[in-house]
């Protein structure tokens, strides 16, 4: 089965639970939006609440998640 991505989305990081290796994404258009360490670039220790990110949007309605995860430097 091939799957499908959308375009990049950018977004926020709003929850993140590093021991348990989750988060949410809060994109700049559209509904929250899980993410998995193993979908990000950076350990999910380095990530933090409020932190841009760039990703791409995997898998549909319930099955939907964020992948490719990267976060955007803020200069």
């Amino acid at each position: 089965m091939q799957r499908r991505y959308r375009m990049n989305d950018v977004g926020v990081i709003k929850v993140i639970d590093s021991l348990k290796g989750f988060g949410f994404i809060t994109p700049t258009k559209g509904r929250e939006v899980f993410f998995h360490a193993s979908d990000c670039s950076v350990g999910i220790l380095e990530l933090r609440i409020g932190d841009m990110v760039r990703f791409r949007i995997a898998g549909e309605g319930k099955r939907r998640r964020a992948v490719s995860v990267n976060p955007i430097e803020v200069i």
